[in-house]
């Protein structure tokens, strides 16, 4: 259900200005959901499962089993690999990670321009 109004929010906004980027940061998208279906581009940021329980353990005082159970809840790497244009490997720390998205960011401006 909140996919869905998210869905109908951000067709809202595209009608009204559709000269923007309009991002949707969303752990737990379900492969057919209509923000997926209907985006010009989807990209995944993906890390290994032992490096997001570190963070979550590590950045949010959840205990590990309640990490793992989060992680178990969202769509595995396989169907998150299948529904994106664009996959980036976060596999180190913030600083390589936004390196990676400030080069894939720019390669897109420089497409789209």
């Amino acid at each position: 259900k909140v996919q869905e109004l998210a869905a109908e929010r951000a067709a809202r906004l595209i009608r009204e200005d559709s000269t923007g980027v309009l991002v949707h940061d969303i752990p737990l998208i379900d492969v057919d959901s209509p923000l997926v279906e209907n985006a010009d581009l989807v990209l995944v940021v993906e890390a290994p499962i032992e490096a997001r329980v570190d963070r979550l353990a590590t950045n949010r005082g959840m205990p590990v089993d309640e990490a793992y159970a989060r992680i178990d809840a969202q769509p595995d790497d396989f169907e998150r690999e299948k529904m994106a244009d664009v996959l980036i490997r976060n596999d180190g720390n913030l600083a390589q990670l936004r390196k990676r998205v400030d080069k894939f960011w720019e390669n897109l401006i420089g497409e789209w321009g």
